[in-house]
């Protein structure tokens, strides 16, 4: 009597008639980055691009960050990522003159737009012990009066430093589409902050040699508010958005209006 096998083969890590989702899954870290550097040097940082999903993904636009950054290790529009491939990048920080300077770098896949934010401080470099010392003129001889004349006029006050920026997207219960966006920060001193989203656009009017690249537009859910030094928290109405990914920049400003440093954080409101 003849005994027939049969062997049913299943996908590893399932069950039998069991099919696997597939799930798109590009992730960046760290998503921010923060170099220091002085005038004529260069500094430099690696962020991680790794496919995490278990499909492959098709690099649709690549967006290089501007000068005085600079990156190499990115992809190339049209290059398909296997899952679990990654991708080291390394940022470059050269600046040419004193202050601080602010990028992105960014990947837009099927998975979605994936960004790191960069942030650099440039300081002048220290004097020269060669340097000859600055030979000033004698001063001249003569008697000025104060009487009757103004008090000196106080120093601006610096704008307040912000920091640990996070923010979350909920929806309401009652209504499916009620989206709020539950921000948090914290401010070196009392000031003014500047909430605003902004949503990416696919443009072909790029700093770098590739074909398009992604830039972001200002939409309409944005925040003026005064606030303490210290941890801070905000609310954003954000129903008018439809699901993607975002950024959220906050602008600290003085009380006289000078503008501080911009920081940012990305975000994905789902369906």
């Amino acid at each position: 009597m003849a005994i027939a096998l049969v062997f049913s083969l299943a996908p590893a890590g399932s069950a039998l008639g069991e099919t696997v989702e597939p799930r798109p899954e590009l992730r960046v870290f760290p998503e921010s980055l923060s170099l220091v550097a002085t005038v004529g040097g260069q500094t430099s940082a690696k962020a991680t691009l790794a496919n995490t999903g278990n499909v492959a993904l098709k690099v649709e636009s690549v967006y290089a960050p501007s000068a005085p950054f600079s990156a190499s290790g990115l992809p190339a529009e049209g290059e398909e990522l296997r899952p679990g491939q990654e991708f080291v990048v390394e940022v470059a920080f050269k600046p040419t003159g004193a202050g601080s300077s602010q990028s992105a770098l960014s990947v837009k896949t099927e998975a979605g737009v994936d960004e790191v934010t960069l942030s650099g401080a440039a300081s002048a470099p220290a004097p020269s012990e060669s340097t000859p010392p600055v030979q000033l003129p004698a001063p001249v001889s003569s008697v000025v009066s104060t009487q009757g004349s103004a008090p000196p006029a106080p120093a601006p006050e610096p704008p307040p430093v912000l920091t640990r920026l996070r923010v979350r997207a909920s929806t309401a219960a009652t209504a499916r589409h009620t989206r709020t966006l539950s921000i948090a920060y914290t401010l070196s001193s009392a000031g003014t902050v500047e909430l605003a989203v902004l949503a990416p656009t696919v443009s072909h009017r790029c700093a770098s040699h590739v074909r398009s690249c992604v830039r972001w537009i200002a939409t309409k859910v944005k925040l003026k508010a005064t606030e303490h030094a210290g941890q801070n928290h905000a609310k954003l109405d954000a129903s008018a958005l439809g699901a993607g990914a975002y950024r959220l920049d906050a602008t600290p400003l003085a009380h006289s209006g000078d503008a501080g440093t911009t920081q940012h954080v990305s975000f994905k409101l789902a369906r």
